[in-house]
């Protein structure tokens, strides 16, 4: 499988914290990131998905 493109991010890059909240857990983003809105994209799909059990 070939590497991503230098300026793909991917989970392991994002300046991001995962905390949690009140049962929940939230990625907090720097805003003035760029690549900021997909990476709160496929967070809201990952969160979307039923829970294995």
């Amino acid at each position: 499988m070939p590497s991503p493109p230098p300026s793909a991010p991917t989970c392991f890059d994002a300046p991001a914290r995962l905390v949690d909240h009140a049962r929940r857990r939230e990625l907090k983003l720097d805003p003035t990131w760029p690549a900021a809105r997909p990476v709160v994209a496929a967070w809201d799909r990952i969160q979307a998905l039923p829970d294995p059990g």
